[in-house]
């Protein structure tokens, strides 16, 4: 019987022609983000708010890439913002299609309105480690908010984020520890390692401890009290000075 089904389903199908059997979205055919345009393409050719075809409107063929196949309206409004706006073309969005970000049902995508940045961001102890103690531009307690789906673009409205210099302050072998074991955001920003506390995060244990492994080494005392070469060191992470990647 299912055979004699599906049998019927092909029947149909030539009988109609591949166009009409397409435009059904038959549940029997899988259908991917490519096809539309087999039969989208004089819809392709004829849109006009914005012009699909225009030298310079650059639009893909792949039509999923901008419409649900559930809904033909509404779709993305026109091209993405520059560059220096919202990097796509470059960094860790690069290359991802429009709706893995963009959410039609959240309503326009104007200004990143309809961005679902929890998708690709969830709440997992990585998220946790990164954020602990950490502040909007304007002061503001970080809080996952899952209710907000697009919260991340209060405090990163490009999409970037900073990211540890390993390869000036390798996080390996001991330091290989959560963000916060290091930084005190109460602090400042992690900005060139101006928060971070050597001392005070007890790793290397009080600074009578730190002066006791430094007996023979003549520019400690100097490094440890002072005058600093830098504005941001204090006795918090002077330890930099001599040991700028975390080395001994």
């Amino acid at each position: 019987m299912k055979r004699t089904c599906i049998a019927l389903v092909v029947v149909a199908a030539v009988s109609l022609g591949v166009v009409a059997c397409f435009e059904r979205h038959d549940t029997t055919q899988v259908l991917r983000g490519s096809d539309c345009v087999a039969c989208h393409l004089d819809d392709f050719r004829a849109t006009s708010q914005p012009s699909h075809t225009a030298a310079t409107a650059n639009f893909p063929t792949t039509c999923a890439d901008c419409h649900r196949t559930t809904s033909w309206h509404p779709a993305l409004e026109g091209r993405h913002p520059a560059e220096q706006v919202f990097p796509i073309e470059s960094g860790a969005h690069a290359k991802a299609a429009c709706l893995t970000c963009h959410q039609l049902e959240l309503g326009a995508s104007r200004a990143g309105a309809n961005t679902d940045c929890l998708q690709c961001h969830p709440n997992d102890a990585y998220q946790q480690s990164a954020h602990q103690g950490a502040r909007s531009p304007t002061g503001v307690a970080y809080l996952y908010r899952a209710e907000i789906r697009n919260f991340c673009l209060s405090c990163h409205p490009k999409g970037t984020a900073q990211k540890h210099p390993n390869d000036k302050f390798p996080r390996t072998g001991e330091h290989n520890v959560a963000c916060a074991s290091c930084h005190d955001r109460s602090a400042g920003a992690d900005a060139m390692g101006a928060n971070t506390t050597c001392i005070e995060s007890g790793c290397h244990h009080t600074l009578s401890w730190s002066d006791s492994k430094h007996r023979e080494v003549r520019t400690y005392t100097s490094s440890r009290n002072g005058p600093w070469s830098k504005p941001f060191i204090t006795s918090r992470n002077f330890c930099l000075l001599c040991h700028a990647r975390g080395r001994n």
